[in-house]
């Protein structure tokens, strides 16, 4: 344990000093879609309990839902709107199917024609349905899938399609610590008219781990980003639980906080949770962006005992 931090520390330090992010096509792919995840500085990967708010961080999780569950998102980030809609159903003993789809909706824009006139039409309009499937090999070992069809349109006049995957595992490594590893938005390229624009592929790598303070439950959890054509990022989070034992189950609140490291317009997360006997759940998350405008997470979940 003590040489995975001190490699974990030496990573965190040279990733500081990281470029800025690249951009690429369909910006929908790059959205986190959960406000647990993006309160702790949008560290998924290797986290074990989060459900289908992991689902775009490591679709391995999906594997340890009891039953079934029901989340929703909603973000609006300058003039972009953002939605997601998930549910998830254990189909046999080992393994979870879950159907999603997300948006993107951005802001308006005006183009101007050389016969004088002018229209105002939508930036951008992204649609992606996922389909999921969490497997789990054994009681320490799990695997997920992510297909994502997705469909674009710029300025209400260039359209796109493209399909892209996601492979993810998960390893519960001793009864307080998780690993896990994602390869995510594998596809070819998005060809909008003649312009081909890659997919944002990254290869990520996290852990989580939980631990006790004043008798309550603290979970740390840190995500190595590789994209394609970037350095490495590192995204550092954790969650303090305050909770109450209620009738055989738990109620509580949830604080967290993180930090992304670099990236040129991300760095500080803060997120709050409330749960209410495991079964439904609200989640916020706020991050400053003092640049470009701050930004609002907020996630309602259900989750169904049988």
């Amino acid at each position: 344990m003590r040489k995975i931090l001190v490699f974990l520390s030496l990573w965190l330090i040279f990733s500081q000093n990281a470029e800025a992010e690249k951009t690429h096509a369909l910006v929908i792919l790059k959205f986190p879609m959960s406000a647990k995840v993006i309160g702790m500085g949008e560290v998924g990967v290797g986290i074990s309990d989060n459900g289908l708010n992991n689902i775009l961080s490591n679709p391995a999780g999906l594997s340890l839902i009891p039953h079934k569950e029901f989340i929703t998102s909603y973000s609006n980030f300058v003039d972009t709107n953002y939605g997601f809609l998930g549910y998830a159903k254990r189909i046999t003993t080992r393994s979870v199917f879950s159907v999603n789809l997300a948006t993107i909706q951005s802001g308006n824009m005006v183009i101007n024609y050389l016969n004088g006139g002018s229209k105002k039409v939508k930036a951008e309009s992204d649609y992606m349905l996922i389909l999921s499937n969490g497997f789990m090999l054994n009681k320490g070992l799990s695997f997920g899938i992510n297909l994502k069809a997705i469909q674009s349109e710029l300025a209400e006049e260039v359209k796109a399609k493209s399909f892209a995957l996601d492979i993810g595992a998960l390893l519960l490594a001793s009864e307080n610590m998780n690993l896990g590893v994602v390869i995510q938005n594998l596809g070819s390229k998005v060809k909008y008219k003649e312009e081909k624009d890659p997919l944002p592929f990254n290869i990520k790598v996290g852990g989580g781990y939980k631990f006790y303070l004043n008798k309550n439950e603290m979970l740390l959890g840190i995500d190595l980003i590789k994209p394609e054509d970037d350095r490495i990022k590192t995204h550092v989070g954790i969650e303090y639980a305050i909770t109450e034992e209620v009738e055989d189950d738990k109620i509580g609140v949830y604080l967290r906080t993180g930090y992304e490291f670099g990236y040129k317009t991300k760095g500080l997360t803060m997120g709050i949770g409330l749960r209410d006997k495991k079964i439904l759940h609200l989640d916020y998350a706020y991050l400053p962006r003092n640049d470009i405008g701050d930004n609002h997470y907020i996630t309602f979940g259900i989750k169904f005992d049988k």
